[in-house]
């Protein structure tokens, strides 16, 4: 899906890095369609992907999921349902178990989902927070605190 010479450069940057990475290219340049080639890198088992809305789960779910081919895709909110063909996880989590997964949720529900993970002592590969300028400051930090300590690189 990776065409363009600056997306090239910021997945290899992605897949170099150790660390928190921050991508920032023009509007249109791709940026999410480099989330999702960083996501299924061969190292990533466990991802979660942070989006402002259901709207926004249910659309990138809805364009991208041929692009996750072999990995189990599911969603987590607290704030309501998804329609379409995305699994919800069920209460306590039990398809977490399995050794690769992608979970969609919000800036709103990631505390639980955290909570969670941390619980039952999953690991969590990549965390991936795209679209966060569409939430505020306040909700962001509180979600990246709560992911820094459980990411394995």
């Amino acid at each position: 899906m990776i065409r363009r010479d600056c997306q090239k450069e910021a997945l290899a940057c992605i897949q170099t890095t150790t660390d928190v990475t921050n991508l920032q290219l023009c509007t249109g340049a791709g940026k999410s369609y480099i989330m999702y080639d960083a996501s299924i890198l061969p190292t990533i088992q466990t991802c979660i992907i942070i989006v402002p809305s259901l709207l926004l789960i249910q659309q990138y779910y809805k364009d991208m999921k041929s692009h996750y081919d072999g990995k189990t895709l599911y969603y987590f909110a607290t704030e309501g349902t998804l329609k379409g063909g995305i699994k919800r996880l069920t209460t306590g989590f039990p398809e977490l178990e399995a050794s690769a997964w992608i979970v969609f949720t919000t800036f709103a529900s990631v505390p639980l989902l955290y909570n969670h993970l941390v619980e039952k002592k999953r690991a969590i590969h990549q965390v991936i927070a795209d679209e966060a300028h569409h939430v505020r400051g306040a909700e962001y930090a509180k979600s990246y605190a709560l992911a820094k300590p459980y990411i394995r690189h």
